[in-house]
C-alpha cells in the first residue's frame, strides 16, 4: 500500500509543475534555471500567456539560434489566471521555489526587444521576482495578500529599469535605469541577497557593465523578501492594462545559480 501512496504524490507533483497555477511553496529543494529554448517543451516552467502569446522561434544571430518570443497583440489581448479569474496583459512563464531567502544568487538572461515594439509610458516588466505563500505558516494562495514584486526589470521608452519594492516607502522604487536600442540582443546578470532583514542587496549588470542610480550607487541595500518562501523567477511580458498596441520581447540563455561562474 505504501508503494501505491508514494506513486500518487509523485504522479501529483509531475501533474502540478506542468499548469499555470502556482502551486503552495513546501520550502524543499530549490528550483534552478536553465532554460535556452532549444526545444519546445520548457518543463518544469509553468505558463501565463494564451496559446498565441508565446512561440519558440529561430534567431538570425548564431550565438542564440532558438529562442522564446513572448507576445502581446493589439486590444485588450489579457491572460485569464486559472485560480482566480483575473484578467492582466501578460505573455510570461514562471518557476515556482526558485529563490532561497538568507541566501546570495545569481541570474541572467539574454533578452531582445523587437524593432515593432510600441513604445508607451505606462509600465512594462519584462523579468521579475515574485513574492509567494509560505506554506509552513499556513499561507496559501487563497489566503495570502497581492504584493508589486520585490525585485522586477522593466522597459519604458528604451530604457531597462531596475525596480525594487521598499519597505521603507511601501512602495515601488526605480533605482537606476539605461538605455539600449532596439532589435539587439542584450544580456542582464543580476547578483541579490534574499532577505526579510535589511541585509537584502540587489547588484544589476546590463551587457557587461554595472548599473548605477543617479547618485551613483550600484548596490542597492534592504529587505527585498516578504517571507521565507522567499521570491519566484517570472520572464517575459507583462504590462498595464491601458497599453494596447503590439509588443514583442524575445528570451534566452535563463540561467540562476549559487554560483557566479554559471553565468559566464
Amino acid at each position: 500500500m505504501t508503494k501505491y501512496v508514494a506513486l500518487l504524490i509523485g504522479v501529483i507533483a509531475i501533474l502540478s509543475c506542468k499548469t499555470n497555477n502556482a502551486v503552495d511553496v513546501d520550502n524543499g529543494s530549490i528550483a534552478l534555471a536553465s532554460l535556452n529554448f532549444e526545444n519546445s517543451n520548457h518543463d518544469p516552467w509553468e505558463s501565463q500567456y494564451n496559446t498565441r502569446n508565446f512561440e519558440v522561434v529561430t534567431d538570425l544571430d548564431p550565438r542564440i539560434n532558438k529562442c522564446g518570443m513572448f507576445q502581446l497583440f493589439e486590444g485588450e489581448d489579457y491572460w485569464t489566471s486559472p485560480s482566480s479569474g483575473i484578467k492582466t496583459a501578460r505573455s510570461e512563464i514562471q518557476l515556482p521555489n526558485s529563490g532561497r531567502c538568507h541566501s546570495t544568487m545569481f541570474y541572467g538572461w539574454d533578452f531582445k526587444i523587437s524593432d515593432e515594439y510600441a513604445e508607451s509610458d505606462e509600465w512594462q516588466i519584462i523579468g521579475q521576482f515574485h513574492d509567494q505563500p509560505d506554506a509552513t505558516a499556513g499561507e496559501t494562495w487563497q489566503n495570502y495578500p497581492a504584493h508589486s514584486p520585490p525585485l522586477a526589470i522593466k522597459y519604458k521608452n528604451g530604457k531597462v529599469i531596475i525596480a525594487v519594492y521598499s519597505w521603507d516607502t511601501n512602495g515601488v522604487m526605480d533605482i537606476a535605469s539605461v538605455g539600449i536600442a532596439k532589435g539587439l540582443w542584450n544580456t542582464i546578470k543580476i547578483k541579490t541577497h534574499w532577505s526579510t532583514g535589511s541585509d537584502g542587496s540587489v547588484e544589476v549588470w546590463l551587457n557587461g557593465l554595472k548599473m548605477q542610480a543617479a547618485d551613483g550607487q550600484s548596490v542597492y541595500t534592504g529587505r527585498n523578501c516578504f517571507n521565507k518562501a522567499c521570491n519566484y523567477l517570472k520572464i517575459g511580458l507583462y504590462r498595464d492594462t491601458s497599453i494596447t498596441t503590439k509588443g514583442i520581447v524575445y528570451f534566452d540563455n535563463i540561467v540562476s545559480s549559487f554560483d557566479e561562474t554559471a553565468l559566464e
